[in-house]
């Protein structure tokens, strides 16, 4: 996954700095311009970026009740049914807060993603401009070719700058399941590996007994299991 997310980023980078390079080598001038729009450029991604990474983690952890609660209704529609009309808008109402807690944050990275594509539209203009301008100074100073070379190059510096933010903030953001593995593998144990109980005198096989079991969800609802007794011997199903 690492490296098929690092190469494409790699790539607009070198593309991006190629084609300053480019222009500035060409037109010396500019760099006394472009590079400061491509530093802004760069702490605005990087202002970005942080927020995002933290907004599409919270889509994840949301979106998983409500895939699994989606799920669990259409398996088991008709056990929601048998229980009446009362756990059915318990259903409706879980169903609610899960659908508003992703809306929630489906929201705020659509606002996220159009607050830095405005401010990117607007530097990208300004590195486009840069460009255009030095080549209409330098125009009579250097042949047709190089200009039309620097200008098509000129154009697609936004994009290549715009892209690598949005590769950068995919890779952070699939970067979430390797940090939560570590996580995991570094949380304290929270039982010992090994028993101090003597195990000598434990049965070899085991059984369940059920004695005039009785069952219900809550307190105030009917009983699901009544007066039921069963024997499961070891190995049996």
């Amino acid at each position: 996954m690492l490296p098929m997310s690092m190469a494409p980023i790699l790539s607009q980078t070198a593309a991006a700095v190629g084609k300053v390079a480019l222009s500035v080598g060409t037109i010396q001038w500019m760099a006394l311009v472009l590079p400061p729009l491509v530093f802004v450029y760069v702490k605005l991604g990087s202002y970005f970026i942080a927020p995002l990474r933290e907004v599409n983690r919270i889509k994840k952890v949301t979106l998983s009740p409500l895939l699994t609660l989606v799920s669990e209704g259409v398996d088991g529609a008709i056990v929601i049914r048998a229980f009446g009309l009362d756990y059915q808008r318990r259903f409706y109402r879980l169903h609610d807060v899960a659908v508003e807690n992703y809306s929630a944050a489906s929201f705020a990275s659509a606002s996220l993603n159009q607050w830095f594509a405005l401010r990117v539209a607007a530097i990208s203009n300004s590195i486009v401009l840069v460009i255009l301008l030095g080549c209409v100074v330098m125009s009579s100073s250097i042949s047709a070719g190089i200009l039309g070379l620097i200008v098509s190059y000129g154009l697609t510096i936004p994009a290549n700058l715009a892209k690598l933010v949005n590769l950068w903030a995919n890779l952070e953001t699939a970067l979430i399941a390797p940090e939560r593995l570590h996580e995991y593998a570094t949380l304290p144990s929270e039982g010992r590996r090994d028993t101090p109980f003597n195990l000598a005198s434990w049965p070899t096989h085991g059984r369940i007994t059920y004695t005039n079991v009785s069952f219900r969800y809550k307190p105030d609802d009917p009983l699901v299991l009544e007066n039921v007794s069963f024997d499961v011997s070891g190995g049996e199903k």
